[in-house]
């Protein structure tokens, strides 16, 4: 083959037929081009048609759900349950879906969950919208306060119209002044008031306080406003100093907060100040007193001031470790359930003082316990020893976080005699204790009562997170009573907390472990 190595340029016939050719396959892609068109165009429209179906299909599907099929009055209380809950513009949002949701919105029990925040948006129209919805229905008023006392005034003069109706009265103020202004203005509250909370935060308490100015920072209004609802049993107090807490006589619940206080120079914490708001109520079934661990400020015992509560039947302490101590000052004769609680205190186990507290209450009071709960409140075995010869009739035994021994479980040997009455045991993070002791504990106490004897056989055992427990023993255990692997569904304190990862120690379990069927019904996971 010869190469042309000349340049080489086409004569004209050949450019007039290649523009030919150029414009016909221009004229066949704009052909295409639009035929394309045409196609997307077509597909677009199938596409909708489609999405019509699918709405179609979802309106139809809408008419078989349960949440239209349920009767109105069921829906109602959905609703309520969720308002209650602080979805606190829930009606509004219910009445917006269909129509079967916005007829059950109506209900006034809905509407009689009010929360009035009067710095924001228009407190006085949604007010006034609240109450024209809710009726005649009792109701459930929060209101946070304003920083003008003009819009406090409006707003508290139409709640105040229909005090006979409050059910639950919570008041959320910044400083103990506002709030007993608000207090001031309440008269007469109606024969329904069974609830009230008050909440103060973010004022000058941090610092100390000259005597002369203590005396304003009490909620010196609290028993003008509701000394005389006769009806009312539930008060909860949410302040800077316990030196605000005051009690009612006729209350039975009461629950005392102090908010976090991070100045280690401001004024101590006295138990004198609480023994005073618990005696001036005295009819307490219900007592619990919560202070964060965080808080920086001192506590000063005195060992002179007692409160006997004859009535009280449940009291949970929430408090640091050092402030446990201050159980020696309540008398609690009746009482059945016992709470104390320091939750994730780096501190581990109880001062001296705290456990001689511990030991005196327990002395002195000898209260017939049926419930004891000890969460990261750790005291020795002999302080356990004590306690227990003063817990005949205990029903559950709650040890969450504690550095207890093997030494410990044996106490509850049938040949011991201490806690006769025990028939649940519940163990979480107690890294010390292991499968042997507790199978040991199990069986001996069910051959003793099998056989006669006048003691509890242990019913169920809960074990999280006990790391030297193993499958094997747990297995063992199954025997003779319910093994427990997972929290309980209602009343846990760690469910509401969010901490305890029995997910990861059932999947690890089941794992491992080929349960049969009649070891199943003995082993919760």
């Amino acid at each position: 083959m010869k190469y042309n190595l000349y340049r080489w340029s086409p004569s004209e016939d050949e450019i007039r037929k290649a523009r030919k050719e150029i414009a016909e396959h221009e004229t066949a892609i704009g052909s295409l081009q639009a035929r394309i068109d045409g196609l997307v165009q077509q597909a677009r429209r199938i596409e909708e048609q489609k999405r019509n179906h699918y709405d179609a299909i979802a309106k139809c599907r809408s008419v078989l759900t349960l949440a239209n099929r349920l009767p109105t009055e069921v829906l109602a209380r959905i609703f309520e349950i969720a308002v209650q809950d602080g979805w606190t513009r829930g009606p509004i949002a219910v009445s917006q879906v269909c129509s079967s949701w916005r007829e059950a919105s109506k209900t006034p029990s809905v509407w009689s969950y009010m929360y009035i925040d009067c710095d924001k948006g228009n407190p006085v129209g949604r007010c006034n919208l609240w109450l024209r919805m809710a009726r005649q229905s009792l109701l459930h008023i929060t209101l946070r306060t304003a920083e003008q006392i003009s819009m406090l005034d409006a707003i508290f003069s139409l709640i105040s119209a229909h005090i006979l109706r409050w059910r639950s009265f919570a008041l959320e103020a910044s400083t103990v002044q506002s709030a007993n202004y608000v207090l001031s203005c309440i008269t007469t509250p109606g024969p329904y008031l069974k609830e009230v909370s008050i909440k103060v935060g973010d004022s000058s308490l941090a610092l100390p306080l000259p005597e002369f100015a203590q005396v304003q920072n009490q909620l010196s209004e609290l028993k003008g406003a509701f000394g005389g609802a006769l009806s009312l049993r539930r008060l909860t107090l949410a302040t800077d100093i316990c030196q605000s807490w005051v009690g009612l006589p006729q209350i039975t619940s009461l629950n005392l907060q102090l908010n976090d206080c991070q100045l280690s120079a401001a004024r101590p914490i006295l138990a004198s100040e609480i023994v005073r708001a618990l005696s001036e109520s005295i009819n307490l079934i219900e007592l619990s007193i919560n202070i964060s661990r965080k808080d920086k400020r001192d506590f000063q015992l005195e060992h002179d001031d007692l409160v006997t509560l004859p009535e009280l039947h449940s009291l949970t302490l929430s408090l640091p470790i050092p402030f446990m101590a201050f159980i020696q000052h309540i008398r609690a004769p009746k009482l059945q359930s016992l709470f104390m609680r320091c939750p994730d205190d780096p501190q581990g186990f109880a001062t001296e003082s705290t456990r001689e507290a511990i030991r005196r209450f327990f002395d002195e009071s000898m209260p017939p316990l049926k419930i004891m709960e000890l969460y990261d409140v750790d005291i020795s075995q002999d302080d356990f020893a004590f306690c227990f010869n003063f817990l005949s009739s205990l029903e559950e035994l709650r040890l969450h976080g504690s550095e207890i021994s093997d030494g410990t479980i044996r106490l509850l040997d049938p040949s011991i005699g201490f806690l006769p009455m025990l028939s649940k045991l519940d163990l979480r993070w107690c890294g010390h204790i292991t499968g042997e002791a507790l199978e040991e504990v199990v069986r001996s106490r069910s051959l003793a009562s099998a056989y006669g004897h006048d003691i509890s056989p242990l019913n169920e055992l809960i074990v999280i997170s006990c790391s030297v427990v193993n499958e094997k023993q747990i297995l063992g255990i199954v025997n003779y009573c319910t093994c427990r692997l997972k929290m309980r569904d209602v009343d846990d304190y760690c469910l509401h907390r969010g901490c305890c990862d029995n997910l990861r120690y059932r999947n690890r379990f089941r794992s491992r472990v080929k349960i049969n069927p009649e070891q199943a019904v003995r082993i919760i996971v």
